[in-house]
């Protein structure tokens, strides 16, 4: 029987509670790191029973949401400034350096 994640819509799992190396293959991460996660914070989301993890599907919703990051794509982007010329023309969003002449004169 599947049991659906919490606040993760499309994820399942097989059991209700599951051991570490269980955990870890439906987060797609190392055993060993999933261990040092909840070893290295306190308030990591699982149930601690001796030496032994124990995480549930809650658990694994709070572990995925904790770990979401924005896309760097959604944060707006600044046209870069400067002199820097491609084939002799000035790139996209740049303005020309006003200290600098155009026109070269021979010495």
């Amino acid at each position: 029987m599947l049991v659906p994640v919490p606040g993760v819509p499309g994820l399942y799992v097989r059991s209700a509670m599951m051991g570490t190396d269980e955990a870890a293959e439906v987060l797609s991460i190392p055993a060993t790191t999933l261990a040092r996660m909840a070893a290295d914070d306190v308030d990591f989301p699982c149930t601690r029973l001796g030496k032994h993890l124990r995480f549930s599907p809650g658990h694994i919703g709070e572990i995925v949401l904790a770990g979401e990051r924005r896309s760097k794509a959604t944060v707006p982007t600044l046209p870069p400034t400067g002199s820097a010329t491609r084939n002799g023309r000035l790139t996209v969003g740049e303005q020309p350096n006003p200290r600098r002449s155009t026109a070269r004169t021979k010495l």
